[in-house]
């Protein structure tokens, strides 16, 4: 329940009690009970950590920017020192020391999780890495300062004397791991999807600036069997045509044959090749500071052929209603636990299949 409290200035109150309804404000905290104003002729100060990944001076970035452009205000972006007194008012970016202290709620963050929390004349708006913060920052100017963002080329900016940001304490994440149009055409390194809160904008690369990509590991996120990564049939077709499905004498190609799923030997090599794959993208994302893959298909090609290559194989669809998919989940909880002590977090997917002519 919002507590009656008496206002100079209707303006003030008018914005504090819409904002706090629209964010579900705890104004019952003692740590939360003033309004901040921003305005020009006060200094306002947006401070970092003093060790930050790319994603997080960016948010200082926007924030910065936007301040300016709503109040005039010319705020100032420092790193944040032990002992120093800040005058004016403070915005903690990021994971700071005064985030660490001073947050109500001071449970381990997720990867994308955010919150923005006042405290006394501070401002904290940080979250977990690579892009909590900077969705604590587009939360805090969409839902509080009116900024709106309706394509990568347009946005609306509202323009006043005095910004009051009324007492907060608002934590979040977004509700599904995986948020992507395939594909944005904006062209800005990911700007405008992290603005959307999305993680993906299919096959177009997001830089480290905007948190990177949460993105399928290589070779593809789709008809992968004979990508190079995996059993690419110029290498393995000559000493082990046992391992195709539905070609003749000449090598597969992807349009005309499938892999043996069900082949011992087969399972084993592509086994090892994809925790190979695994390890060697994880590193490769970390040495780029960008969220190392969690997801890595592995899916049949692209061609109307059939799965079933000997007796077992027809058994396993006949014991499952006649389903040929049976002997793709059979490889797949195959590699799953194969992957599953080393690599728990990563998903394995699976592209959908054209039905046998």
């Amino acid at each position: 329940m919002l507590k009656k409290r008496q206002y100079n200035s209707p303006l003030i109150a008018f914005l504090t009690l819409i904002s706090a309804i629209v964010l579900g404000t705890n104004a019952g905290c003692s740590a939360q009970a003033s309004t901040l104003l921003i305005i020009p002729a006060s200094k306002t100060t947006i401070v970092l950590p003093s060790e930050t990944i790319p994603s997080e001076e960016t948010a200082a970035k926007e924030l910065q920017h936007y301040l300016a452009q709503i109040t005039g205000s010319d705020c100032q972006i420092v790193a944040e020192k032990a002992g120093t007194a800040l005058q004016g008012t403070a915005i903690y970016v990021g994971p700071t020391q005064f985030a660490k202290t001073h947050l109500t709620d001071k449970s381990t963050f997720a990867d994308e999780e955010w919150a923005m929390q006042t405290s006394g004349d501070a401002l904290i708006l940080t979250g977990g890495r690579p892009r909590g913060t900077l969705y604590a920052v587009y939360h805090f100017l969409e839902d509080v300062c009116g900024v709106h963002w309706w394509t990568p080329w347009e946005e609306t900016v509202p323009h006043t004397k005095v910004l009051s940001i009324p007492p907060l304490n608002k934590r979040g994440q977004p509700a599904f791991r995986y948020r992507d149009i395939h594909t944005l055409y904006a062209n800005d390194g990911g700007r405008f999807m992290a603005r959307m809160r999305l993680d993906r904008q299919g096959d177009t690369p997001v830089d480290a600036a905007y948190g990177g990509s949460r993105n399928y590991g290589p070779p593809y996120h789709v008809h992968t069997f004979y990508l190079p990564a995996y059993i690419d049939p110029q290498k393995y077709f000559p000493a082990h045509p046992d391992w195709f499905i539905g070609n003749g004498k000449n090598v597969p190609t992807a349009a005309n044959s499938q892999l043996a799923m069900s082949n011992p030997e087969m399972r084993k090599e592509f086994l090892k090749l994809l925790l190979q794959n695994i390890r060697d993208s994880r590193k490769e994302a970390l040495e780029k500071n960008l969220p190392p893959p969690t997801v890595f298909d592995v899916s049949q090609n692209d061609a109307r052929v059939g799965f079933i290559s000997g007796p077992e194989d027809e058994a396993l669809v006949k014991a499952n209603g006649g389903a040929e998919s049976a002997i793709l989940l059979s490889f797949i909880n195959y590699l799953a636990d194969g992957i599953k002590e080393e690599f728990p977090d990563v998903f394995i997917s699976m592209a959908s299949k054209h039905p046998p002519t």
